[in-house]
């Protein structure tokens, strides 16, 4: 491993390659700290004091000093005709709760203290997908009430009073007035980008109307709502969706254009994406990261936003999540971590070394140089979108169903809850021939006390296929069954190399599971249903892990003789001694379920399914025995290695 010195010496390179003068550094947090998690209800004191804990904790580390925190105040809202709500129109069905006096004083007692003894710059987060219209709606009055055209079209009302309580409570809490401002969408779907969260096509001249700038939210969680442009820039404000991301729109690059700041709104983009900006260390795959820092810090450097010889470097992450404040004796907030820690000193060190100026900036502040700068691009300010356009995601609500809501986050009183997709129809036992004809009783899964209650599998596969985008396919709810009634194992591995879900859904009913991730292609796509699992259902998703590398290798450390291996569809470069290899990590398993047609490669004829069945006993497997067909291209097997299963 090399010396710091000599890391730092190569990064400094780095800089020195991109002509860099001044390096400037902010943060946008998604900075929502009044979250009900802990047996605790949102305003509680214990909460509050996060907050202080907060401004105080990181007054000690230099890059963490001057952080911009997009704030989502305690506002609450119903879906009530007859309570006393404050709504966009009286006609309205969902309207916000009055704040108590009370509630006010609780929020302010810390907020107060964070704005006057802190740099931090407090900026406005709005998630409006609870009381405007999106496919995310399950409740069966709410979904009734969205299919009227009048109830759709009062969104941008209700925006833009959600705006106004946001910045009165704002101002209550702590004394902050705002003339103008900048924006982080909540999901990320600016603009109807994603109508399971926003189908708001005129968003952004709403936000304009109402005093903001421009829009911080990208590099995206969500990446398909990303930008195709890899440059701040501003955009007239027209009505469609993904108007951010359209020709028409007239994009013009930011830097430099104080005359296109007066009438268009601005737009952070970068080359840098959310696996580089994203801090957000609950993520596994942001310590898995952090194991290799040098890496990362170099891509910091080469991926960052640079201009006039100075480079912007942006991060985000969610600094009040629960992941980092439950059961902590003392919460260590993300720009805490020892590892974001390393992270940020190799940048900054690397950076002083090669004599680049360091700056800590807000949002505003990086604004105000943009807009002030004396700097014109040699082909112009116009900007040209590169490659087709990307079409706003459109959730197919066909087969969406009613579900029970979860459990608000925020103290939302009726908020509506996810979207949910259950699959187009439900799977009938005969879908299975005589093996699912008749299914053993469940086994029962062992809990710890304080352990969430398993959810039931029909409950798990609509969570699932909304955070996945998709159906749930008959072979993964069947295998679910499966795992119900066999003998419980230790965990529960699927290998693949597409998108896969089984460790999700297991996760939701109770079982300790993971996801082996082959192709690199599929990881920050897991990432994203990773997090937003651990985000919704933070206590379940801690039975679920994602595991990156190359099969066997990445599970050679481990003990999974007591562990169901599950292998519905995996790909991978192959020869005799590439496939001996994979065939025996998985005779490491207690037990194995796979497709046979789709097992490290493809196979559709009668002789190719039998040699490989012979190939497995070949190759340390006992002989497999067949668990289901579901037709062409899916017939399943259980095999397991020589030595004895592991399940108990």
């Amino acid at each position: 491993m090399s010396s710091y010195k000599q890391i730092i010496a190569g990064l400094s390179d780095d800089f020195k390659a991109r002509e860099v003068a001044r390096l400037v550094y902010f943060h946008c947090d998604h900075f929502e700290p009044w979250q009900t998690f802990g047996g605790r209800d949102a305003l509680d004191e214990r909460h509050s004091e996060h907050i202080r804990m907060f401004a105080d904790g990181l007054e000690r580390i230099d890059y963490a000093r001057k952080l911009t925190l997009f704030y989502k105040p305690n506002i609450n809202f119903a879906y009530d005709r007859d309570r006393d709500l404050i709504r966009a129109v009286d006609d309205d069905l969902v309207g916000f709760l009055p704040r108590s006096e009370d509630e006010v004083a609780a929020a302010r007692l810390n907020m107060k203290y964070l704005a006057t003894h802190s740099k931090h710059e407090l900026q406005i987060h709005i998630h409006h997908e609870g009381y405007t219209y999106n496919t995310s709606h399950t409740q069966p009055d709410v979904v009734e009430f969205y299919k009227s055209p009048h109830a759709r079209e009062l969104d941008g009302q209700r925006l833009l009073l959600a705006i106004k309580l946001a910045k009165d409570a704002i101002r209550k809490e702590t004394d902050v007035e705002f003339d103008s401002w900048y924006f982080v969408h909540g999901h990320w779907a600016l603009s109807a980008a994603d109508d399971d969260s926003c189908t708001i096509t005129n968003e952004l001249e709403l936000l304009m109307r109402a005093g903001c700038r421009g829009d911080f939210t990208f590099p995206a969680g969500r990446t398909h709502v990303n930008p195709r442009l890899e440059v701040p820039y501003f955009c007239r404000a027209i009505q469609a969706e993904r108007a951010y991301d359209l020709q028409e729109a007239d994009p013009e690059f930011a830097y430099g254009n104080n005359g296109a700041a007066r009438s268009k709104f601005f737009v952070w983009a970068s080359q840098m994406k959310h696996n580089r900006a994203s801090i957000d260390y609950f993520s596994s795959w942001v310590r898995q990261n952090l194991e290799q820092p040098e890496e990362w810090a170099r891509d910091i450097i080469h991926q960052s936003f640079a201009v006039d010889r100075t480079l912007f470097f942006k991060t985000h992450c969610h600094s009040m999540f629960p992941y980092y404040r439950e059961a902590k004796r003392v919460p260590v907030f993300p720009h805490a971590h020892p590892g974001i820690q390393t992270l940020f000193s190799l940048v900054f060190d690397a950076a002083a070394t090669a004599g680049v100026e360091i700056e800590f900036a807000t949002v505003s502040e990086v604004y105000k140089r943009f807009v002030a700068a004396a700097h014109v691009p040699p082909n112009g300010y116009a900007l040209s979108i590169p490659g087709p356009p990307i079409m706003a995601r459109h959730r197919d609500t066909s087969a969406a169903v009613p579900a029970q809501t979860p459990p608000s986050t925020n103290g939302a009183l009726q908020s509506s809850g996810p979207a949910v997709l259950a699959p187009k129809s439900d799977p009938k036992s005969s879908d299975y021939g005589t093996a699912a004809a008749a299914p053993a009783a469940p086994q029962p899964v062992p809990r710890q006390p304080g352990e969430p209650a398993p959810l039931l599998i029909e409950d798990a596969v609509k969570i699932v296929s909304r955070i996945a985008k998709r159906s749930i396919s008959p072979a993964e709810i069947r295998i679910s069954q499966l795992v119900g009634q066999l003998p419980p194992f230790q965990t529960y591995h699927e290998v693949g190399s597409g998108l896969i879900v089984l460790p999700l859904l297991l996760s939701l009913m109770g079982r300790e599971s993971a996801g082996v991730i082959v192709n690199p292609e599929q990881r920050e796509a897991m990432s994203d249903c990773f997090d937003a699992l651990r985000w919704e259902y933070p206590r379940h998703a801690r039975n679920c892990k994602l595991i990156f590398g190359e099969f066997p290798d990445t599970v050679l450390d481990r003990d999974v003789s007591r562990s169901l291996a599950v292998v519905t569809h995996l790909a991978m470069p192959t020869s005799n001694a590439l496939f001996t290899g994979v065939v025996r990590g998985f005779a490491r398993y207690g037990a194995v379920i796979f497709n046979v047609d789709r097992f490290v490669v493809r196979r559709e004829k009668d002789q190719e399914r039998e040699a490989l069945l012979r190939r497995l006993e070949t190759d340390g497997m006992k002989k497999p025995m067949p668990l289901f067909e579901l037709g062409a291209g899916e017939r399943y097997y259980l095999m397991a290695g020589l030595r004895p299963a592991g399940a108990q």
